[in-house]
């Protein structure tokens, strides 16, 4: 049995599936003791400095049954196409998946797939290969195996992600990166360009909040995403101390047990940011949560503060279809801490952030800005709302821990203290002593990967992702009109709030 492909199709996907299919009840110690490139053979490839990896010829004599790949482009010419030569590995992708077609057209012997349809139903494909094939896998063995090919399974499967392949360079880039469809890479691509000059997104009205495309893209599986018990949830409203307190957990959890953590990899890729959707740049956070054995995650969970009245008495009320996140949180147990910040320093965060962040609408002026920050147009929505609601729902469940970013900046210790309490967790003296200096503000600003220096959608020319860290730098900002203003809103928009928040320490 052949398998023609183009590089970088699907070969390994597929291949994979078809050796489940054929080898996984008769031969299963097969799929954890051999890599994938053994049992399905590449025919063309030879690497005699290599041993371990034989030729493609000479393991195919040695195979009972014989599945392999032959990424050779069929002789069926198309180079008048486009009037387009692609110098490739393996000629030009136009002869390669024309030339196939045509000749499935002439011989039954040939089953032609799409990745896209293998992305979008591989339960379905996979009955499709079976009755290509003429095997009758039963319904369970063909759910089983289809959980086996899920993208993400198969990249933590060193057998199939080719984690022991001397030649591959992982420092650059796993073998199986991402798995996403060619359609978002290419409009990413488009609208970005080498020079990543990203295009501002438009605001619009996503349940009765203001958000962008970027958290509302992949809501289908944000809202079906399920929190499992003792899972950690980090919610904040944006530009609120959202870094800080999740570097704190970070550290708390896995500090001791894997030390290089810390050193070597982004923090938004250790607490990902579950809504947040880019994926030609970066895996989306769900994703990522899946991946995780531990799950330490932030989000703007904004939909939660609309369980609850709204202190300004402006709740929307489409919010029925977004509450299922929220509370497959709660009902899971999932640990939530919640993380907020004075209504002034908030607003000049969130403006200085906005200014640096390309994938954020554009800000405006400062005056303009502080406007929509008291109409509750921004990104994410009201900031009463959010951190009003939040503060109704901790009063009902026990399963969040509400802090202020004040307290953080007055005495982190203490409020280390209490994160451990309501965790259950119990470092040592020394261990929180050696955290708290790990996240003093200067430390984790001068830390690249707390700093996300590496995050090509900020202008650092702008602004540093982490500024000031400070309380009362909204005196910098406000002017004299400014500040009387926003007070006599603050009070009216807080009339029925219990909540109280320091603007100066």
């Amino acid at each position: 049995m052949e398998e023609y492909d183009i590089p970088l199709v699907s070969t390994t996907w597929v291949s994979y599936m078809l050796d489940l299919l054929y080898f996984s009840n008769t031969v299963p110690k097969r799929q954890t003791s051999l890599q994938i490139y053994m049992r399905v053979p590449f025919l063309e490839l030879d690497f005699p400095d290599f041993p371990v990896i034989p030729s493609g010829v000479e393991l195919v004599d040695k195979l009972p049954a014989a599945s392999y790949q032959n990424p050779s482009s069929c002789s069926v010419g198309a180079q008048d196409l486009l009037g387009t030569e692609l110098q490739e590995v393996f000629g030009p992708w136009y002869d390669h998946v024309y030339g196939y077609w045509e000749q499935r057209m002439t011989y039954s012997n040939i089953h032609y797939m799409f990745f896209q349809d293998i992305m979008e139903d591989t339960g379905h494909e996979l009955e499709r290969l079976c009755a290509f094939l003429g095997i009758s896998a039963s319904a369970e063995e063909r759910e089983r195996i289809t959980k086996s090919t899920h993208f993400d399974a198969m990249k933590q499967n060193n057998v199939t992600n080719y984690s022991d392949v001397p030649i591959m360079d992982f420092k650059i880039s796993m073998f199986m990166r991402k798995g996403t469809t060619w359609v978002s890479y290419i409009l990413d691509l488009l609208y970005f360009g080498n020079t990543m000059d990203l295009p501002r997104p438009e605001m619009f009205d996503f349940h009765g909040v203001h958000m962008t495309h970027y958290f509302t893209d992949n809501w289908e599986k944000v809202q079906n995403f399920k929190a499992r018990p003792n899972d950690i949830v980090v919610a904040t409203y944006p530009k609120s101390g959202t870094t800080w307190v999740s570097y704190i957990l970070d550290l708390l959890h896995f500090r001791q047990t894997d030390a290089e953590r810390e050193n070597t990899v982004p923090l938004d890729e250790r607490v990902p940011f579950l809504e947040f959707f880019m994926p030609s740049l970066y895996t989306p956070g769900t994703e990522m949560a899946d991946m995780l054995s531990t799950l330490l995650a932030s989000s703007k969970l904004t939909f939660l503060f609309s369980l609850c009245p709204s202190p300004s008495g402006s709740r929307a009320a489409g919010y029925s279809n977004i509450l299922r996140h929220s509370n497959k949180i709660f009902s899971f147990s999932a640990e939530i801490v919640y993380v907020a910040r004075n209504a002034k320093d908030n607003v000049v965060s969130y403006f200085h952030f906005d200014c640096t962040e390309k994938i954020q609408p554009e800000p405006g002026d400062w005056k303009s800005f502080l406007q929509r920050f008291k109409d509750g147009k921004m990104v994410f929505g009201s900031w009463y709302d959010h951190v009003c609601g939040w503060w109704e729902k901790k009063q009902m469940y026990s399963n969040i821990h509400y802090m202020f970013f004040e307290d953080l900046v007055e005495d982190t210790g203490r409020e280390i203290r209490g994160l451990c309490s309501f965790l259950g967790l119990s470092p040592s003296e020394d261990e929180r002593e050696k955290i708290r200096g790990a996240v003093q503000f200067d430390v984790m600003k001068a830390n690249p990967l707390t700093n996300l220096e590496d995050d090509t959608t900020l202008d650092f020319s702008i602004s540093q992702f982490m500024r000031k860290g400070k309380v009362g730098d909204w005196k910098n900002h406000f002017t004299v009109a400014q500040n009387e203003q926003f007070d006599e809103h603050y009070k009216q928009m807080m009339k029925n709030a219990t909540l109280q928040f320091r603007t100066e320490i």
